[in-house]
């Protein structure tokens, strides 16, 4: 079992981990964020981190992309990691282990601002799914079960779109499985896919919940 750890835990890392943990995995904005600091808190927590037997994760985005030239029996065995010894490995250890690597600074910046990015587009992806609710005409989602029966159910629901358009990246990307129906069962074979829009779904469905209870409280104060 690896450890995943944000931001702050990175800055408290003791020199060995419980023994049921064989090292540590990384978001890449954890890293980003960590080479953006002053050169002393830097190479302080990167100095940290070295210790252990480190996995980095890539963006979102980058799996898709990964995910997009491969037939659906393919898709199931994609994982949210660099393959060995790749550039994008590489450079991965790279920013790791050289704490005054010159292209580190402009490599997190960018990171940092897909991550922002992508926070941004949680957003849009609540007001959207409350307007499938809407359209859909459900009056209540009783949880997240619910959710997933209400609005996971093939490629014309809600996450069925978002899955294909996410793939897609709306026409910009181009993809092997052509079918809709065919590439998002074959996406949510995948165990980091389907927990990645899952958790997508999640967000908005709880957003959602809590949008209806400020309009019920609204209308109660009325």
């Amino acid at each position: 079992m690896r450890l995943v750890i944000d931001t702050n835990q990175a800055n408290r890392l003791p020199a060995s981990l419980p023994a049921r943990f064989v090292g540590l995995t990384l978001s890449p904005f954890l890293l980003a964020e960590v080479l953006l600091r002053s050169r002393c808190p830097r190479i302080e927590t990167l100095g940290l981190l070295s210790q252990h037997d480190i996995s980095i994760g890539i963006q979102p985005a980058e799996m898709l992309d990964l995910v997009a030239p491969l037939e659906a029996d393919a898709i199931a065995k994609v994982t949210p990691f660099p393959l060995p010894n790749s550039e994008l490995d590489q450079l991965s250890r790279r920013l790791l282990n050289e704490p005054d690597y010159r292209p580190a600074a402009e490599w997190a910046k960018r990171v940092k601002a897909s991550h922002l990015k992508l926070c941004g587009g949680f957003v849009a992806l609540s007001t959207r799914a409350r307007k499938e609710i809407k359209r859909q005409r459900i009056k209540r989602l009783a949880n997240f079960p619910d959710a997933l029966e209400q609005l996971a159910q093939g490629r014309d629901s809600f996450l069925g779109s978002l899955v294909n358009t996410s793939v897609r990246h709306k026409g910009r990307r181009s993809v092997a499985v052509q079918d809709a129906d065919a590439l998002y069962a074959a996406v949510m074979t995948n165990p980091y896919l389907r927990r990645y829009f899952h958790s997508l779904l999640y967000e908005s469905y709880r957003d959602c919940r809590r949008a209806n209870y400020v309009s019920q409280a609204t209308a109660a104060c009325s």
